[in-house]
């Protein structure tokens, strides 16, 4: 299959899986309805700079994110497809990258099963179909590690380009005999430079420092590796290989990598005047603006709380153990992680051998025995899995970066392992099938209970275990018959069918369940300036779905009823427990509006209160009461 077919082919799978019924589920508490709500208040008050949610600043996360959404409000209204289009835009170029990454670095095969492996991936569909931020920093991210790897003489032919011609083509920089260039495995084409660091300033106004810290680690880390000298890492290779002490090598290429000389002049060799200047060219100024904006309100929040605070202490109970992060790699990268293992195998046998992959030729040309594209894959998904499993916050979402990384890793295996040249044992895929299959099974189960005493409904969803189950029994049994590409194939079928039953229509369906927004709109609808509280609790979609802030008040009798008692058209949100403890309904005062099930919280409702008017009172009581 040619590019431009393999091309279609990822646009058509992506933009399926990203886009099918993106707007039919309602935003999902609490990251989505505080992104969204966020930036329709600031195109609600004009104001481009300061990110405002239910009239308090919002310390969050920078600005990029709320301005790809105000753009797309612009266009489509504001609404859940709009909150969500750029994440899925942004996602299918992702998508894109990827497969131009795993062709260079690893094969076209390889390519090709890199993107229909991130085209499923678990999280990176969630993240793809989500109004958060991650999305947008997992393009940026990996558009800088792509013109890296495209600028870099190391991985072969670089492109070409400068604003005087600004057409683009391949230049082979290692013919022009340009040793120490190719040495450095660093761009030297100045434009690719500005470009790659451009993309790390945005990255920065998405979520912050770690936008170019994230890739600079990388990059650094592969660079610690690649700069070795070749002695030593033949050294190690040998050493590694030996059957007395195969540890030894691996020690003996960790102390040359730690070596301080050797550290600070591989940090030197990255061009860090470039990137402080292209960096803060790009993000500095609206940092600058909504400092003096907010009078310093959003940077102390931002960096101290939301930075620093979630680096060294457990916020908002996402805590977890050292290998938190292993739990989470394997289950965001479901389906493809049932080959963890062999793929494991299959990559460590890989990196001793410079020729294993099509990128490979400048590490054999320049005498060092390691598999150099394979090796910045690995230090891509090994670098940003072990930083974030140092700090003390932890969610799922924060190793999503490493994603793409991880569909190479997984579609290099892939793609061996359909011509027959994986080196590890031919049982272990009837092994990753078995965990498939257990996985569907356990899929169907757990939905049918969770529908039977948590969200009627819900039994049709146990079809999606179904398919995996026939999934895990199909390709096992293609490749008994020794039909492995068919069985590979027949696995992404599976994955590509998990992926549009889950996303497209599961969480539309489920979302069917949540009916708050259709009362909290109804304030708004009544009254040009409503006064909205809630008591007691407090979700983040509410406001959003209200179009007005909405005050969290205590759990308070005196303060609920004092609340409704003041002047102005006031609506009171609370559940049917707190109405019932503090004997709201058995106020004459107080009408019920509307009521709904409360989602996820049993036989609740959410009911809307307001004052009862004045006329309504006095004809509802007794005769006897009005004399």
């Amino acid at each position: 299959m040619d590019a431009s077919k393999t091309i279609t082919l990822l646009i058509l799978l992506s933009c399926s899986v990203f886009f099918c019924n993106l707007g039919a589920a309602k935003l999902w508490d609490e990251d989505e309805p505080r992104n969204a709500g966020c930036a329709a208040e600031m195109m609600q008050r004009g104001d481009w700079v300061v990110p405002y949610f239910n009239a308090e600043v919002r310390t969050h996360k920078p600005v990029l994110l709320y301005w790809f959404m105000i753009a797309a409000y612009s266009v489509f209204g504001v609404n859940e497809f709009s909150a969500r289009f750029w994440s899925a835009a942004l996602s299918v170029l992702t998508v894109l990258m990827t497969y131009s990454l795993g062709r260079r670095l690893l094969g076209k095969m390889a390519g090709l099963m890199a993107g229909i492996c991130l085209s499923t991936m678990l999280m990176f569909v969630v993240a793809s179909r989500a109004a958060t931020p991650d999305s947008v920093l997992i393009f940026f991210i990996t558009a800088a590690l792509t013109l890296y790897v495209w600028g870099t003489p190391a991985f072969g032919p670089t492109l070409s380009y400068s604003l005087r011609y600004p057409w683009i083509r391949l230049q082979d920089e290692r013919q022009n005999a340009q040793a120490s260039v190719s040495a450095t495995g660093f761009p030297a084409n100045k434009l690719t430079l500005v470009l790659m660091f451009t993309m790390m300033g945005f990255a920065s106004l998405d979520k912050g420092p770690i936008g170019f810290l994230l890739p600079c680690a990388v990059i650094g880390m592969f660079l610690l590796i690649y700069r070795l000298p070749a002695s030593q890492v033949n050294a190690a290779a040998d050493a590694a290989s030996s059957e007395t002490l195969p540890a030894a090598g691996l020690i003996r290429q960790a102390i040359g990598i730690l070596n301080p000389w050797h550290f600070i002049k591989t940090c030197l060799s990255m061009r860090l005047g470039w990137l402080i200047t292209v960096v803060l060219a790009v993000a500095l100024p609206w940092y600058i603006w909504v400092t003096i904006r907010s009078d310093g309100v959003w940077t102390r929040g931002f960096f101290l709380e939301h930075n620093l605070g979630r680096a060294v202490n457990e916020m908002e109970g996402h805590g977890g153990t050292p290998f938190y992060y292993v739990i989470g790699f394997l289950m965001g990268t479901f389906p493809w992680s049932i080959f963890f293992l062999p793929m494991l195998l299959d990559g460590i046998r890989s990196l001793k051998d410079p020729t294993d992959s099509e990128g490979s030729a400048d590490a054999a040309q320049h005498g060092v025995r390691f598999n150099a594209p394979l090796c910045f894959v690995a230090c891509w998904v090994c670098v940003i899995v072990g930083l974030f499993s140092l700090a003390s916050t932890k969610l799922p979402s924060y190793i999503s970066p490493c994603h793409p990384a991880a569909a190479m890793l997984f579609g290099n295996y892939l793609a061996r392992l359909m011509a027959g040249k994986q080196r590890s044992a031919n049982w272990w895929p009837y092994a990753s099938f078995a965990v498939l299959l257990l996985v569907g099974i356990g899929f169907a189960i757990g939905t049918g209970i969770i529908a039977e005493q948590f969200v009627d409904g819900m039994q049709p969803l146990t079809l999606i275990g179904v398919g995996l189950v026939a999934g895990a029994l199909i390709s096992g049994t293609l490749w008994y018959r020794g039909k492995a590409a068919h069985s590979v194939l027949s696995c992404g079928l599976c994955a590509f069918a998990f992926s549009l039953m889950l996303f497209g229509w599961a969480t539309g369906h489920v979302s069917q369940q949540q009916q708050a927004d259709q009362l909290v709109m109804i304030p708004g609808q009544q009254s040009e300036q409503p006064a909205i509280a809630s008591l007691g609790t407090l979700r983040s979609s509410w406001v959003f779905y209200a179009g007005h802030p909405i005050d969290l008040l205590q759990s308070s009798e005196m303060e609920a009823k004092s609340f409704l008692q003041s002047a102005g058209d006031r609506f009171l949100l609370t559940s049917s427990s707190n109405a019932k403890r503090y004997k709201l309904l058995d106020d004459d005062t107080i009408e019920v509006v509307d009521s709904v099930p409360f989602f996820l919280e049993g036989d609740q409702e959410l009911l809307l209160l307001k004052r009862r008017q004045t006329s309504t009172i006095v004809a509802s009581r007794p005769e006897t009461d009005r004399r």
